[in-house]
């Protein structure tokens, strides 16, 4: 009996909820879903892993995965792709020693009805035959009625319950189906808690704003797939780099695993250009080197554009409007955009700005908000970005682009930890101390600071205020920036009219307000408290500033010396 080799990396309590969805599926309490997020989460090898375990696991719950990974010609062919699909291992689930190595047999109208025959499986041979009927008659309609209601009518017929796995949902909103209502056609099979859909696309922004309210008035769940944690994103480096005998060593993968947002897509595509590169990557220099000849070479560049050359049936680099879109989005760095602004910067009528900036957002580049756009969050798609402007619209030759873009990222993901440093301008003292993220660690930096306060003539007061903004900064860092190097760097510099701290990590950047208000509608009472951390350090520090950098988050505090005069 077949299982799977290897587990899934770092998703154990994805696993664990699918297991717990499997068992309420057989007990009649299933309940249709959509698993969402950016693309190159995972959701696909995680819903074919999930699949493949309940399927040579499971004796009493039938798992059925399809993808929209093929381009239909008009909705008959998609109903008969589906049903061929679903009703082919509905079929091979009971006979798993016998068919399961031969699956071509069952990829036919044809082959299909005959297994279902010799089966005695009279629900299988009925779907077939309205099928037939009503490509004959060329009624689409019915035809798809007929797929879609076939999960539903084989758990009934068949005594066990079928949990569809449907991947890339996106595509049912694409140009071969000709606007034809697929949402509104599925949306009225759905609801059984023996036959429920599990569907799965990105990006999220545009599927919960499009796809979703196409099924109303259904509740459906939402389920996210987060990014790989950390760890799990550096293990899942190693088992590639030990699947296509690629060295990497494993402070390499906790930084690339890191900067890559723990997303396994991208992961995997990288180290199959790194394969053809060089089979050893013992450098960060090389890692970097390989990362932006990717880049170049359109290699990462396939994650971001695939649905936006769909809609343009051209290279992005003759799409001289998408480009500059693109362009505008990537200067403006955090800062939102209207769409007169884009409307000024493209000279576009509405009529044709709309429908590019919605094809961007399809394809996952650009998210928008109340008639506001930016560039979605991403390290590698802003790179991509910068990598087709330099490319298309500044003509520039790959190896000066490469060597600029480069510095920029050498500068990003150094372990110098120079950024942390405070500048000291005439007389002046400076120190630097990284801490790993953990427990107190936050009481370790505060004693720092006791001892490098001896070289000022501050008072105790200020110094008891600086040390509780510290604490509270290193606090900060360490429950929401998700730091790929699990690490805090701090910066100290002694100058005779202040002190100078700088808080710098290294992960996922957090907008400090955005997290106060989070905290603060919190009903639970301590996190109302904890809610007030960023007023304390504002209150506390003389100055404060907060910096969202390529790789974090970086905050400036200075308190400033009532005893300069005095101080050495």
């Amino acid at each position: 009996m077949k299982i799977l080799e290897q587990p899934l990396v770092g998703r154990e309590a994805e696993i664990t909820r699918f297991q717990t969805e499997a068992s309420n599926i057989i007990q009649g309490r299933g309940e249709d879903a959509f698993l969402l997020s950016r693309r190159g989460m995972g959701k696909s090898t995680l819903l074919q892993g999930v699949k493949d375990l309940l399927f040579w696991g499971e004796k009493e719950l039938v798992p059925i995965y399809f993808s929209f990974s093929r381009t239909y010609t008009d909705l008959l062919d998609f109903a008969e792709d589906y049903l061929v699909s679903i009703v082919s291992q509905f079929l091979v689930f009971d006979q798993k020693e016998r068919l399961a190595l031969r699956p071509d047999t069952l990829t036919s109208i044809s082959g299909i009805k005959q297994e279902a025959e010799r089966q005695g499986k009279d629900v299988s041979a009925e779907l077939i035959m309205i099928h037939q009927k009503a490509a004959a008659n060329r009624d689409e309609k019915k035809a798809l009625r007929n797929a879609l209601s076939a999960p539903q009518r084989m758990a009934q017929a068949g005594h066990k319950p079928v949990w569809m796995m449907v991947d890339h949902i996106q595509a049912i909103e694409t140009p071969p189906f000709f606007g034809k209502d697929l949402a509104g056609q599925w949306r009225e099979v759905l609801g059984s808690p023996w036959a429920p859909h599990l569907f799965s696309g990105e990006p999220p922004g545009y599927l919960l704003k499009i796809i979703l309210p196409a099924f109303n008035p259904l509740q459906i769940a939402v389920w996210d797939c987060p990014p790989l944690p950390v760890q799990a994103g550096a293990q899942w480096f190693h088992s590639l780099g030990e699947q296509y005998r690629i060295r990497i060593t494993s402070d390499l993968a906790d930084i690339w695993s890191g900067f890559l947002e723990g997303n396994p897509g991208l992961a995997t595509v990288l180290l199959l250009d790194a394969r053809r590169q060089t089979p050893e990557i013992e450098s960060h220099q090389r890692f970097m080197a390989c990362y932006l000849k990717s880049l170049w070479q359109g290699g990462l560049g396939r994650w971001f554009e695939s649905e936006m050359l769909q809609g343009m049936k051209t290279d992005p680099g003759e799409g001289p409007y998408l480009l500059k879109a693109l362009h505008f989005l990537w200067k403006s760095g955090e800062t939102v955009v209207s769409l007169a602004e884009l409307q000024q910067v493209l000279a576009l009528p509405t009529r044709h700005l709309q429908p590019l900036l919605a094809l961007l957002e399809r394809a996952g580049l650009v998210r928008e908000s109340f008639g506001n756009f930016q560039l979605e969050n991403s390290r590698v798609l802003r790179d991509w970005v910068e990598v087709l402007v330099r490319k298309h619209l500044f003509r520039e030759e790959a190896e000066r682009a490469i060597a600029l873009m480069g510095k920029r990222l050498e500068e990003t993901l150094s372990f110098s930890g120079e950024k942390s440093q405070p500048s000291t301008s005439g007389q002046g003292l400076a120190f630097t101390l990284v801490l790993p993220i953990q427990q107190d660690s936050e009481l370790v930096a505060a004693r720092a600071l006791e001892q490098i306060a001896t070289y000022s003539n501050m008072d105790e007061a200020g110094l008891e205020k600086m040390k509780l903004a510290l604490i509270e900064a290193c606090i900060n860092a360490r429950e929401h920036s998700q730091s790929f190097e699990k690490k805090i760097r701090i910066g100290f510099a002694v100058r005779p009219e202040a002190i100078e701290v700088v808080v710098e990590d290294r992960g996922q950047a957090f907008d400090p307000l955005a997290v106060q208000a989070r905290l603060v509608r919190n009903l639970d009472p301590s996190s109302q408290k904890r809610g007030q951390g960023i007023f304390l350090i504002k209150a506390l520090m003389d100055e404060v500033r907060f910096e969202k950098t390529e790789t974090g988050t970086r905050l400036h505090m200075v308190k400033k010396n009532p005893n300069k005069e005095q101080a050495a």
